[in-house]
C-alpha cells in the first residue's frame, strides 16, 4: 500500500508502507523509520494507524505473565 503524507517542511512524500519499520510520535509531529531511513511527518501517529488499518496498543490493559508461554 502506498500512503501520501506531508513532511515536515510542508512538502508531499508518497511512501510504500510495506517497508515500514517503526511509527513513534515525536513531539507533535510523528516520525516513521522505513527500511531505507527515516522521515518526520506532520501527521498524527492516530491518523497514520487509522490510515493503515492499525489498532493501537493499548498499554494501561491487562499485563501478560511473562512466564506464560507464546503461541
Amino acid at each position: 500500500m502506498w500512503i501520501r503524507l506531508t513532511r515536515a517542511d510542508g512538502n508531499i512524500v508518497t511512501i510504500n508502507t510495506d517497508y515500514l519499520v517503526s511509527i513513534q510520535d515525536h513531539g507533535d509531529r510523528t516520525l516513521i523509520v522505513h527500511t531505507c531511513g527515516e522521515l518526520l511527518v506532520l501527521e498524527s501517529q492516530l491518523a497514520l494507524f487509522e490510515a493503515l488499518r492499525l489498532q493501537p496498543i493499548d498499554r494501561d490493559g491487562p499485563k501478560r505473565d511473562r512466564r506464560a508461554e507464546l503461541h
